[in-house]
């Protein structure tokens, strides 16, 4: 089974800021040449999270709202 790595470096603007990373994952996907596999997305630090959900203003901004709810 083939196998590749991407780090992918993501700037941030502060507290409860969203980023969508698709295109990063798909291109680093596009790149490895692998046609059939899985993805795992991970990230290093205390307060980074990683979630699926609709990137669109509506979802973006429920979500930032419970976000501040709990900080």
């Amino acid at each position: 089974m083939a196998t590749h790595q991407t780090k992918l470096h993501v700037s941030t603007k502060g507290h409860t800021d969203i980023v969508d990373i698709t295109a990063k994952v798909s291109d680093a996907i596009r790149q490895s040449g692998i046609a059939t596999g899985m993805v795992n997305v991970s990230g290093v630090g205390s307060t980074l999270g990683i979630t699926t959900i609709e990137f669109e203003p509506g979802c973006c901004a429920d979500l930032r709202r419970a976000l501040d709810a709990i900080a």
